[in-house]
Parts: structure tokens; C-alpha cells; sequence
């Protein structure tokens, strides 16, 4: 009978680790999110070129540096983003070029 009662507290044990064990990989080791803006923003998000997976904010720079072609092209990256919404991205911490 006891082994019922813990085998809950056993699972809520578990998925605590492992949502802090994604918080801890997140701090340790961020990623990035780079943000392409031709033409600047507001325009059209369809327009809008998202590329994930940089593992550092220069590698992150440099492939936005790579994509802009004209001087009012616009870019940001974003530290550690998901998607709150489709097509919206919600970051810990972001930096942008104009």
C-alpha cells in the first residue's frame, strides 16, 4: 500500500530534475536565435529570417552580417528563445544592429 503512495512523489521527483536540469543546460551553455529584417522592420513578417542554434551571440552576429545586403537591413539575436505564440519569440536577453 505504501508503494502507491510514493510512486507519485517518485514521478514529481523526476520531472522537477529534469525541468532544472534544462534551466541549468540553458545557463551553462545558451543559445542563440538570430532574427533577419530585410529592409528594416516593421515590415512584413513573412519577410522576417529566423535561424536558431548559434552557441554563441558572434556566431550569431555573423551569420546576420553575412545575410544583410541593404544599409536599412535589420537584424537581432535573442539568448535562449521559444515561441510563446506562433511566429513570436520570447528571449532572455536580446541584441540588435540598425
Amino acid at each position: 500500500m505504501k508503494t502507491n503512495n510514493i510512486l507519485p512523489l517518485i514521478v514529481i521527483f523526476i520531472l522537477i530534475a529534469l525541468i532544472n536540469c534544462d534551466w541549468i543546460q540553458r545557463k551553462i551553455s545558451p543559445t542563440w536565435m538570430g532574427t533577419y529584417y530585410p529592409h528594416g522592420r516593421p515590415y512584413s513578417e513573412k519577410t522576417w529570417v529566423n535561424k536558431h542554434g548559434f552557441e554563441s551571440l558572434e556566431a550569431c552576429q555573423a551569420w546576420a552580417k553575412e545575410m544583410m545586403v541593404n544599409p536599412t537591413d535589420e537584424y537581432e539575436c535573442g539568448k535562449n528563445c521559444y515561441e510563446d505564440q506562433p511566429g513570436l519569440y520570447l528571449c532572455e536577453s536580446t541584441t540588435q544592429w540598425q
